[in-house]
């Protein structure tokens, strides 16, 4: 039968104490240690907030997983603007991709809406041509029937529709 960690300390305690170490003094410390043994069984039964996620977290996961290198500018814009059609599924239905996602994350990182635009086109392509097996896998998930990786890559903006649909429906976060 495995010993807790208060048993295991307790056992150490008698050991020196048996090797001529004076531990009386150590009776309180071995019952406070004991105290905050039971207290912490009692509190592993109660689920944890602190386990969840952030969105930001739970984003860049994904991005990284589906191949888009992180040194690229786009790796950036995508992250942003999925953040923001997650917190915002209306954005990813709206036709204003071009004039208004694009200009409010170039205002963002100090450039220009076409710059956004190409950037994050780069990045998905850069992911798309070098995905392995995992991202595959990953790609089929998220994108389904929607585009064959072997065909060809998805626009920007079904890349960030898919993905953020995707997060939003299969991801906890805070």
């Amino acid at each position: 039968m495995k010993k807790t960690k208060t048993e295991r300390v307790v056992n150490m305690l008698k050991v020196l104490e048996d090797n001529g170490y004076n531990l009386s003094d150590l009776g309180d410390l071995i019952n406070h240690i004991d105290r905050l043994a039971d207290d912490a069984s009692d509190n592993a039964a109660a689920p944890k907030k602190d386990n969840v996620p952030t969105l930001e977290m739970v984003v860049s996961r994904y991005v990284v997983g589906l191949g888009i290198p992180q040194h690229l500018k786009g790796y950036s814009y995508l992250r942003w603007t999925l953040e923001k059609f997650v917190r915002h599924p209306e954005m990813s239905s709206n036709a204003s991709v071009t004039k208004e996602v694009y200009p409010d994350c170039a205002n963002e990182f100090s450039t220009t809406g076409s710059r956004v635009e190409r950037a994050m086109r780069h990045s998905i392509e850069v992911a798309w041509d070098v995905a392995d097996l995992d991202k595959m896998n990953l790609i089929q998930k998220i994108f389904g029937g929607m585009i064959s990786p072997n065909k060809g890559k998805p626009t920007n903006t079904m890349f960030l529709s898919a993905v953020a649909d995707y997060i939003r429906l299969h991801e906890e976060f805070e």
